[in-house]
């Protein structure tokens, strides 16, 4: 109802009528042309149901068309292509110009003494036309020359001249023989033997061949005949030589002498220290010189030298000596300790940085000041300002609240206060106790 919009014939649901299937043809794929599949769509309502792909195309087949070779005289043809399946022509044919004859020279061969011979001819190489005919040459007949016969020898007979054809070789005359003419002696000297180099007895040969008729034989070497070298004894600056030996018939050396090391001198040193007064001395320190003496009990040699004795101070952290330094080498006197150390002059070198406040109260009070009670102990770090040195351990100082001035109100907090240090003790390195009383005298701190 259009007014109260009451439903008066409901509508009823129609079925779909579902797709009517009709195909859209395909095509095939050529060589050069894209192919599509088969196809399908809707008659009714023209919805595509499945779509066409494509085929690529197939590309050409190629089939090869087969050429001919040029010959002398006709051309021919390269290799041609074409596709098997549409017969398009993918690579033309081309002429091949004809090659034209390849001459080949028939070799002619040379007249002999008793042949004819003949001249070169040409012919084609590839296709065998004869390009030019060969031609007779007469034979030439013999051309004579020596053979040259050879002298006879000691054991050899020799040849006459004979005659051949120095073309074909034909012996045109005969060669006789000539005897032998036999040995001519003659003596190969000998030579002695040595001591390392065997000898010869003579020989014979053949003046004229160089034949050997009697071999030299071998005549064993002699052999050295020992002699000593003598030696000479090492002394105390120059050296030795040990015995060698030689052989007294050719002079070899056949044991070098070897060199026995100068022995050195066999020295005795005294010293004798001696005052300003020219008084003998027992200890440098007592000495102003030392006068050094040596002796050498293998050759007699003998040397001195007269050196000052040198001081170095001692300090307060480290023992001085006495030395003396002599230009000869030989002289070497021990030196001797000074430990007459001079006390260390302590200054501060830090204020307070341990501090121990637990029995020291600070109380404010009407005036505006405070009041101390109780006392407090501190650890004084130093160091000695001549040497440097600084003990591992700090000096211990303690001090009661009367003795302790307050100075006023610290500006970062608390109070500072100055404290004395009387009698501030500490340990040296090596365990002895040592004061600080009149070297430090007021520590300053800042109390929480």
């Amino acid at each position: 109802c259009s007014v109260c919009g009451e439903v008066l014939t409901a509508q009823e649901t129609i079925a779909a009528t579902g797709h009517t299937e009709e195909t859209v043809p395909g095509k095939a794929a050529t060589c050069t042309e894209d192919g599509l599949t088969e196809g399908k769509t809707c008659s009714a309502c023209g919805e595509v149901l499945t779509a066409q792909e494509t085929i690529p195309a197939t590309g050409h087949t190629e089939e090869t068309v087969p050429g001919k070779a040029a010959t002398c005289t006709e051309d021919g043809l390269t290799d041609g292509k074409i596709c098997s399946v549409c017969g398009e022509v993918l690579t033309a044919q081309e002429t091949i110009p004809a090659t034209g004859h390849t001459e080949e020279t028939v070799p002619g061969k040379a007249a002999t003494c008793t042949e004819d011979g003949l001249t070169e001819g040409k012919i084609c190489s590839v296709c065998g036309e004869i390009l030019k005919e060969q031609e007779e040459i007469p034979a030439t007949g013999h051309t004579e020359e020596t053979i040259p016969g050879k002298a006879a020898k000691c054991t050899e007979p020799g040849l006459t001249d004979g005659i051949k054809c120095s073309v074909c070789g034909e012996i045109l005359k005969e060669q006789e023989e000539i005897p032998a003419t036999g040995h001519t002696e003659e003596t190969i000297p000998g030579k002695a033997a040595k001591c390392t180099e065997p000898g010869l007895t003579d020989g014979i040969k053949c003046s004229v061949c160089g034949e050997i008729l009697k071999e030299q034989e071998e005549i064993p070497a002699t052999g050295h005949t020992e002699e000593t070298i003598p030696g000479k004894a090492a002394k105390c600056t120059e050296p030795g030589l040990t015995d060698g030996i030689k052989c007294s018939a050719c002079g070899e050396i056949l044991k070098e002498q070897e060199e026995i090391p100068a022995t050195g001198h066999d020295w005795t040193i005294t010293y004798t220290m001696k005052d300003s007064g020219g008084n003998t001395v027992s200890t440098l320190g007592e000495a102003t010189t030392v006068l050094a003496e040596k002796h050498c009990s293998r050759c007699e040699a003998d040397g001195s030298e007269t050196a000052n004795v040198q001081h170095i101070k001692p300090t307060c952290g480290e023992d001085g000596s006495w030395f003396v330094t002599f230009t000869d080498v030989d002289f070497t006197c021990p030196e001797e300790t000074d430990t007459s150390r001079p006390s260390h002059t302590w200054t501060e070198k830090w204020t307070v940085v341990d501090k121990y406040l637990d029995g020291l109260t600070v109380i404010p009070n009407e005036e505006g000041g405070v009041t101390l009670r109780g006392s407090c102990a501190l650890n004084i770090y130093v160091k000695c300002s001549e040497c440097g040195y600084e003990p591992l351990e700090p000096a211990l100082s303690s001090a009661e609240s009367e003795n302790i001035v307050y100075l006023g109100e610290n500006p970062g907090g608390g109070y500072l206060l100055e404290v004395p240090v009387n009698n501030a003790s500490s340990f040296w390195d090596d365990g002895t106790t040592y004061y600080l009383k009149g070297y430090v005298s007021t520590v300053r701190f800042v109390h929480d």
